[in-house]
């Protein structure tokens, strides 16, 4: 099957309760519920959307916890041989699994992909609250007015490049954009990710543990108190009550 569109209403992208990511993957799974079910596997997901497996993974778990879809896991010898993922969601049913109680073509010859958009001729009556996203480059040449590219902030790139975890850039740079930060504050905030990068847990089983960027930047975990070292790990120093029972022990004269 040949997919080089997603139809995503605006409900959906005004949906509260999804991340832009969770949006984005429902529309998806609506597209092949719609035309006989959804088996398609994280690494289909990774690289229809330009992310890793486990970023695929936490974003299908994600919808799955809030309650969109539901699995359905066929095992051979332990292992998983086939997942078939259904919209439960009700609300999300009426908006994505029916467009004027008709299926959204997948191949039909009247969509033209104008940079996000489709011609007006393709739409259905009611889909002026809608657009289709392309998710596969298409050469089709057309005469519309293009779309002004997202542009990101400068400073924003600089922590964007040092963040191990690339996920929600366009709503990480909001949350950027809301703190305003100056340039004493950019420098706090990309020397605390750079320390992260390099702590056990963020390092842990492949970065599975690393903040979302949105919520890093959201919840200002720069300002998170630093533990104190342990005796032995770099920075660590005896207390005065340690030092006075040192400088008891040392023979006078000697030196510690």
């Amino acid at each position: 099957m040949t997919l080089d569109y997603i139809f995503k209403p605006f409900s959906v992208i005004q949906d509260t309760r999804l991340s832009s990511s969770e949006a984005d993957y429902l529309c998806l799974i609506a597209v092949f519920q719609n035309n006989g079910g959804c088996v398609a596997s994280n690494n289909y997901f990774a690289s229809r959307f330009g992310v890793k497996r486990q970023a695929a993974q936490r974003t299908i778990n994600g919808l799955k916890i809030k309650g969109f879809i539901t699995t359905n896991e066929e095992k051979s010898g332990g292992k998983t041989i086939r997942r078939t993922i259904e919209i439960i969601d009700e609300v999300s049913k009426q908006r994505l699994l029916k467009v004027s109680n008709k299926m959204l073509p997948l191949d039909s010859n009247k969509m033209l992909p104008i940079n996000g958009l489709v011609s007006n001729e393709s739409l259905p009556l009611d889909s002026n609250k809608s657009y289709t996203h392309i998710i596969q480059d298409n050469n089709t040449t057309t005469t519309a007015k293009k779309q002004k590219p997202f542009v990101y902030d400068e400073t924003f790139q600089r922590f964007w490049e040092v963040y191990p975890r690339k996920e929600n850039k366009a709503e990480s740079q909001r949350q950027w954009r809301k703190l305003k930060p100056d340039a004493e504050l950019i420098e706090k905030i990309i020397g605390d990710v750079k320390r992260r990068s390099q702590s056990p847990v963020w390092l842990k089983e492949d970065g599975k543990y690393v903040l979302s960027p949105k919520n890093y930047l959201h919840d200002q975990r720069w300002t998170d108190e630093k533990p104190e070292p342990k005796r032995g790990e770099p920075g660590w120093l005896p207390d005065e009550a340690e030092v006075d029972a040192i400088l008891a022990e040392t023979p006078q004269g000697a030196t510690t």
